[in-house]
């Protein structure tokens, strides 16, 4: 499932909104997730002392 991300100080609210509405094929899901796979993740997520304040 692919939800939209709206920012609460977009300009453009109800164009972001009609994003609910899109509707992906098979073939558009499978290329966005060969597309997601190929992405090689470095690092860290948060820096050192912002990951200390997860609990994790």
């Amino acid at each position: 499932m692919l939800c939209p991300l709206l920012r609460e100080s977009s300009r453009h609210p109800k164009e972001n909104l009609k994003s609910a509405n899109v509707e992906l094929t098979a073939a558009d899901l499978d290329k966005i997730e060969k597309s997601a796979a190929a992405i090689r993740v470095a690092g860290e997520r948060y820096p050192p002392h912002l990951t200390a304040t997860t609990g994790h």
